[in-house]
């Protein structure tokens, strides 16, 4: 074989090695594209369910609805005044509304 047909082959040869690279970057480049869409949108739906627990502690921490499940759950009653005692500041003795 003569030097320029060395040449020819080793430049066809290196041709082909960087087809194959491309085809390679190519394939690994949309591996990655569909891995990122597989966690957006797990992010996404993430977010949506964070909305949706926010909801619903902001719906639990209303006032009736409090109310609400303690009389009808818990089976708690409103307290009436002649129920409430003073306790002394130490916590050891209950006062009468006399003293």
């Amino acid at each position: 074989m003569t030097r320029t047909k060395k040449y020819i082959v080793l430049f066809i040869f290196i041709n082909i090695i960087f087809i194959f690279l491309l085809i390679y970057k190519q394939s690994l480049f949309t591996k990655a594209s569909y891995e990122q869409q597989i966690l957006e949108q797990q992010r996404n739906e993430l977010r949506e369910e964070e909305m949706t627990f926010t909801q619903q502690f902001y719906q639990l921490k209303n006032p009736k609805k409090i109310n609400e499940y303690a009389t009808k759950k818990l089976g708690m009653k409103k307290m009436s005044l002649q129920q409430a005692k003073k306790i002394s500041p130490d916590g050891t003795n209950i006062m009468n509304d006399e003293d």
